[in-house]
Formats: structure tokens, sequence, C-alpha cells
């Protein structure tokens, strides 16, 4: 059986798909072994067997039938290990006229008496390099490092349920972000897109089928569903679509954007905080009542900010990092503060704001201590998250880094259990500490933890569906925009981590590990191309005894068009502190504003549309907008040069050779023409190149 599309086709058998390649180029990407194909993995668990999976291998009954623009593939009459497990199961393979992707469903109607918990659909298997196997990579969307296939055999090994092989898995939102996977090598690859049109919880993953330390590496790709059926209900998943592609991950991460771009509208731009250099923030009471900078103190911590260009300042303090503390001030709640102490914090809050700065703070909804008084008072046990077993879902925090000191259990755990989003109490309770906030003063919100990547099962029998724990989580941060937005229509809210779904109603993200991880710049300059239009803040952690090391990294982001997230001696200083680093972000944010047309409020096109010659560690990076194309360069490591030819026809909107600019980070301008632009630079020099 075959399915062809423009430029994919796919051969199945009963079981699974056994050949995935290129009609054009006949090439081969994924061939399975007689053994290997299976569409689905369900995970239909009994009391004595956790871990019992249906495939199509159990089925007792098959039927193929033909639709409009592809086939449907039926199984029933499933046993496994000598007993019935009653599913009707259809996988649909369609090809529309015309199309150049094949796409793929899974449904499940369970006749059964037991649930089913879990459904993998559909797989990939037997990956054939398209050159040489050393530059085959795996994304398991744009957020995740890659993964050799051809590095995998070595440290892989057989685990435990059903035989399964290791895997490794990237969880949407927190790891996955944008619900795509791709595979490429050095002439192709291909695109396994998952086409959900809600935030459902999902995971994407890579499998040894192999799983022995030592041998060959057989690697499956598939997605992962958290899928609850109960008894006499049914379940569908998205469509998967599947197409091959002469390029690498940029492709997948174009036909994915092409898709989402009139279905996942991001939230609205707000043209202020697009041309906005960043934000600083600040610590001011720590978990153990530590005073690191007083609160009177905010309007001139605000004033320094301003003075170097940044007009965000995001406050950092104990009552509203939420209640995970247990040894310090157990009776007190988010917010709770003395009325003396919220007299004088509402006082340096407006100050601030009426000179021109944007205040928000980070504060935490999601996470409560059991210890807490608060959690008995108010009788929050029947609000939190379950596992799928009906035990309370817990995560532990050990340790806060802060100059000098590691915040032991004692003040941050010993565990906190997760509010549940399908809760009306938990709902509510956000309300009411939004509107406090409010009334604080506070003109925006970091929203801590904006995110579920696990489904909470505490409600699964009263209407709560448990992939849908992520859905219901926006839901609620929705609500809490539009509390934010009443009162202050020019309102952002920045969220830690970052996803497709969540750029609906949150505004700018946060992200913690790009200049320390080792794969970290790569897989935010994916995360950057995937979600052109997002507002990425990176983490600039400033050392005040040698700032310059921090110019470093401002250049970087700057050449990426990222904001920045500046942290003084881990939150405890001020820009006041940093006056030379002040300086050079000042510079920064000028350029940025200046040339904002062409770069911020465009498209970041990463690497794409250019070739660069440099044997000094220069970078340079594109975008596209209405105006012409816009390549920034810059010097984050060391003085260089480079020579960059610019690739015109790959723009959408090609600009005038004839009239091109280049502006200097003192907003001089000279002029160019042509595609080939010279640049010499000094360390931590950037300049915008306007072809």
């Amino acid at each position: 059986m075959k399915i062809t599309a423009k430029q994919s086709a796919i051969e199945f058998t009963r079981d699974g798909i056994s050949r995935l390649g290129d009609p054009a180029s006949k090439r081969t990407y994924f061939e399975a072994g007689a053994d290997s194909a299976k569409w689905f993995h369900l995970i239909v668990p009994t009391p004595t067997w956790s871990s019992r999976a249906v495939t199509p291998a159990e089925a007792g009954t098959f039927e193929l039938s033909e639709q409009a623009d592809g086939k449907i593939l039926r199984y029933a009459d499933f046993t496994v290990a000598g007993q019935q497990v009653a599913l009707q199961v259809d996988v649909f393979v369609t090809a529309p006229a015309g199309a150049d992707e094949i796409r793929l469903k899974l449904s499940v109607v369970n006749r059964g008496c037991e649930a089913v918990t879990g459904a993998c659909f559909p797989w990939l298997v037997g990956w054939q390099s398209p050159g040489d196997p050393a530059r085959d990579r795996v994304l398991l969307g744009p957020g995740a490092a890659p993964v050799a296939p051809a590095a995998l055999s070595a440290d892989w090994r057989i685990a435990w349920a059903n035989g399964f092989g290791e895997e490794r898995e990237g969880n949407f939102p927190v790891q996955t972000h944008v619900p795509w996977l791709d595979i490429s090598g050095e002439k192709g690859g291909v695109s396994f897109i998952n086409y959900q049109s809600h935030p459902r919880q999902c995971y994407s993953a890579i499998k040894n089928l192999a799983g022995f330390q030592g041998a060959a590496c057989t690697p499956a790709l598939f997605w992962g569903f958290y899928a609850y059926i109960p008894a006499g209900q049914e379940w569908t998943s998205p469509e998967i679509g599947i197409a091959t592609h002469n390029g690498d991950w940029h492709r997948t991460a174009d036909r994915y954007r092409a898709w989402a771009e009139t279905r996942i509208p991001p939230a609205p731009v707000n043209r202020r905080l697009r041309e906005s250099i960043g934000s600083l923030h600040v610590w001011f009471e720590g978990f153990d009542g530590s005073q690191h900078n007083a609160v009177a103190d905010l309007p001139r911590i605000a004033a320094e900010a301003r003075n170097c260009g940044v007009h965000e300042l995001c406050v950092w303090d104990r009552l509203t990092m939420g209640v995970y503390g247990t040894a310090y001030q157990p009776e007190e709640d988010v917010l709770a503060y003395p009325a003396e102490k919220k007299a004088a914090l509402a006082k340096a809050i407006q100050a601030a704001v009426y000179a021109g700065s944007d205040v928000s703070a980070l504060i935490n909804f999601r996470l409560m201590n059991p210890l807490r008084q608060v959690f008995q008072v108010e009788h929050l046990a029947e609000d939190m998250q379950a596992t799928l077993l009906g035990t309370g879902k817990i995560e532990t925090w050990p340790v806060a880094h802060i100059p000098g000191k590691f915040y032991p259990t004692a003040h941050l755990g010993p565990g906190c259990q997760v509010f549940s989003p399908f809760s009306e109490k938990y709902r509510r309770r956000v309300a009411r500490l939004i509107a406090e906030y409010l009334d604080f003063g506070y003109t925006s919100l970091f929203y801590d933890q904006p995110f579920e990547y696990l489904p909470d099962y505490s409600r699964k029998e009263a209407g709560g569906v448990p992939e849908m724990t992520y859905a219901a989580t926006l839901d609620l941060i929705r609500n809490a925009r539009d509390q934010l937005k009443h009162r202050h229509p020019d309102a952002a809210i920045m969220g830690e981590q970052c996803d497709v779904f969540g750029s609906e109603v949150i505004d700018q993200w946060m992200t913690w590990a790009w200049s320390d991880h080792p794969n970290g710049l790569q897989m935010l300059r994916q995360m950057h191309y995937a979600l052109p239009t997002t507002v990425f803040n990176c983490v600039i952690s400033v050392d005040s005894g040698a700032p310059q090391a921090a110019c470093g990294l401002a250049c970087q982001a700057f050449a990426m068009g990222l904001h920045l997230f500046l942290a003084v001696d881990a939150l405890t200083g001020t820009l006041g502190d940093v006056p030379e680093l002040g300086a050079y972000v000042r510079q920064l944010a000028e350029l940025r504003k200046h040339c904002a047309a062409r770069t911020v409020h465009g498209r970041f096109r990463d690497d794409q549309g250019f070739t660069i010659e440099t044997g000094d560690g220069l970078v340079a990076y594109s975008y596209d907008s209405p105006a012409g194309p816009a390549l920034i360069v810059a010097a984050p490591r060391q003085a260089g040069s480079a020579v960059i030819r610019l690739e015109r026809e790959a723009f959408a909107h090609p600009g005038n050779p004839r009239a091109g600019r280049i502006v200097s980070l003192d907003l001089l301008e000279s002029a160019t023409s042509g595609d080939t632009g010279i640049f010499e630079l000094k360390q931590n020099e950037a300049r915008v190149w306007l072809p």
C-alpha cells in the first residue's frame, strides 16, 4: 500500500509505515524491518499490569477502506497475553490532491472496562542517512538540543516496561515549545509535525528499538499523547504531518510557521515593548527575610535603569515569589504585607511609574507548600493536582543561589504541591491576588511558571480532561491578562520558558539556559526562528567586579534580536553598580530603537539568506521586513573582520541594492550599495546593515 504527495511517499503494511521517501530524488529516509513497523502503541493498564500495551500486532481483525483522499485502517478484537482488550482503533492516512505533505490521524473507541492512559502515534522506524551519518541530527522541537543518531548506541540500554529500549523525550510545552520534530542529514531530511489546534500536553520522542548496550542503534521517532480514555469514550489525535525536504530544521520550522500564522495568533504587538532593550531584575527581601535592597530605594534603582535605556524594572521579593517557604513566617500568604510595608511599597512603585518606569514583580501562583498555615485554613488540599494513581503531585526546589549562601530546604521545601487549573477556588484565588497586586501600583507582571507539561488527573471524572491541563492554565492566565489590561492597557506579561500557544496570552519570555548550556545558544536560535514574533529575554548575569564580561553576552543577544534580562550580582545589585555596562546597554537600546522597523519589527531569519566569511568569531543574523532585509553584525568575543554576501532572493522583501546603509553603535550612518558587505569591528561592537 502506498500514499504519495508532491515530495513525499510512504509505503505501509497492516502494522505500520514500512518506507518513507522522496519520489523526486528517489531517496529513502526511513525503512522499517519486517518486525519493526507499527502505527500505534496504546497503554491500557490493569491492576496487575500497569504497562500493558496494545499495538497493531495484537489486533484480531483488520479492515482497509478507501476515502476520497486516502485510506482508513481499522483494527479491533485485540488480545494481549491471552487477555481481551475491547478497542476499536482507526488510522487515517490522507494526501489531498496537490498536497506536498501526508497527514495521519488516530481514533480510539474504548469498548472495554479499563481506561486507556496513553497513546504513541505514529512511528517512523529505520532511519536511512542521506549522506554522512555523522552529520545526522534529530531535533525534538526547536527548544531541544540536537541528538546524533549515530552516537546513540554506546549509551542506550534495555529498559523495563514491555521490553522498551531507552528513549529521549521532549515534553510540550516546557522542552518542545513548538510541536514539531525534525530529522535531517547532509542532503535532506523529514518534517514530523503535530498539527494540534489546542495546547494539549504531548511529547516527541526518539527511541532505540535495539535496546542493548553496544548494539547498533535502531532509532524510532514518534509522538506521545497523554490520552485518557475511560470505558465507553473515544479519543482522536491531532493530525500529524510527514514530509521530506532538501534542507535542515529550518524547513520544518517554515512549514509549521506557515500553518500556525493564521491559526495560533500571538499576543498583539506592543510597540514599546518590542523596541525596548530589556529589563532589570532586583531582589528586595529574600526568602529568609534578608534585606538585599530597601523598598525606599526602588525609585532610585528605577531611575538608574532608565538612564541606561532600561525602562522595565522587575521586583523580586519573598512575598511575591510564592509560598514555597516554611521556616520563615509560615503564617503568611502571597502579598500578605504588613500595612506599613504595603503603604511604603505602593508609594515607591507609584513614584517609579510616575517617573517613566514600567514596574512588575515576579509572582508565583502555582505552588503551595502544605506546611503553610493557609493550606490548612483555606482547605486547599482539594484544589491540588493529582497523578494518575490519585496521589498528590509534588515539586521540590531545594536551594536558591544567593551570593555567599545557599538557602537550604528549611526555607524552600521540603516539597510543594501544585494547584489544579481546573479548580474554581484556585481561579478565584488568582483573580483576588491579581487585584491586590494591581492595588500596589504594579503596571506589568512576571508570571512565574506559566506552564504545565504533565497532565492533572485530579478532575478526570468531573470534566477536567488531563491532557488539557495546560489549556486550562492558559485560560487562567488569559483572565489575569484581562485584569491587567483593564487597569493598564499597555501592561505586558513575562513568562518563564516559552511555547507557541502560551504566546497567545504572554507577551515576552525569559530563558535561563542559553549562555552557560552546551547547546543553549543553538537552542535559542532555533526557538527564535520557530517563533519569530516572540520577545525573548535572555538572562545576562553581571558580576559588578567584572562587568565587561557581560558586554559580550549583551552583544550576542542584541545581534539575535533578543532582549536583555539584566541581573547584577545575582539580582542583589543594580545598574548603578556597573556604570560601564550601563553605558553600553544604553548604546544598544538606542541602536535597536533606531533600526527597529527593519529588525525587531521584522522576522528573525537566523543564518538564512547570506553567507559569512570570518576567522575571528564575528556573528551575523538576518531579518526580513516589509522595508527590506537587515543584518545585525557583531563581535561578541573579540575584534575581527568579516565578508558577508547577501542572497537577496531569499527575502520576501528584497530591498534596494543601490540605497543601502550601515548604522554603527553611535548611530552614525554610511551609505552602501550591492550585495557584499565588508566589516571591521572592535570587540563588543555591533552594526546594523540595511542593504
